[in-house]
């Protein structure tokens, strides 16, 4: 083995605060990046990220037309948590829901908290009825999670599924609607 002088010593060390400051920088920027991506109180992707992601989405699915799935969530009697145990207690409630949520999606999917109790789902490569199995799993979940049946959360699901030719705001708007015309249904005792 050969061992280095006193002069290639000072050069190696001189090279290693050169280059340790920017790695230092570079993997604090990638913290960074990462941590403006996601929901700082569920982990789950943040509404910037998912505003950024829809897009790219349909973009990928207009290149490769694997399917794609938007589907909007939101906690049902959400307010009355709040209202009856506080707030921490909701926190407690959208961080719970978050990991339920990703335990039911597929490592291609990707899930989002848009603000309050509303979430998203990008489920791809999907089927029109994606959402389905997706919807099943959760209110199963729900159903026997000790924390959550405890509150009596539930949630209300809409989807609308990607066709060529349709924006963003319009696949937003169908999924949107969808939701709404679900929870309409849900209260009137209708619902699929």
């Amino acid at each position: 083995q050969e061992t280095l002088d006193q002069q290639q010593q000072r050069k190696l060390h001189q090279l290693h605060q050169l280059l340790a400051q920017p790695l230092r920088l570079f993997l604090r920027m990638e913290q960074l990046d990462t941590q403006s991506r996601l929901d700082h109180l569920t982990g789950v992707g943040n509404r910037a990220f998912f505003d950024e992601s829809l897009p790219r989405a349909i973009q990928q699915n207009q290149r490769c037309p694997d399917g794609l799935t938007l589907a909007l969530l939101d906690l049902d009697h959400f307010k009355q948590v709040n209202d009856t145990w506080g707030h921490p207690v909701g926190d407690l409630v959208l961080s719970r829901f978050a990991q339920l949520l990703q335990g039911c999606i597929r490592g291609t999917d990707q899930a989002f908290r848009l603000g309050g109790d509303e979430f998203a789902l990008l489920l791809q490569p999907a089927e029109p009825e994606a959402w389905r199995p997706v919807w099943l799993r959760l209110q199963h979940m729900l159903m026997i999670h000790k924390e959550l049946s405890t509150f009596s959360v539930g949630c209300s699901l809409g989807a609308a599924s990607w066709q060529s030719g349709v924006d963003v705001h319009s696949l937003y708007e169908a999924a949107d609607a969808h939701l709404y015309a679900r929870k309409k249904a849900g209260k009137a005792g209708l619902l699929d």
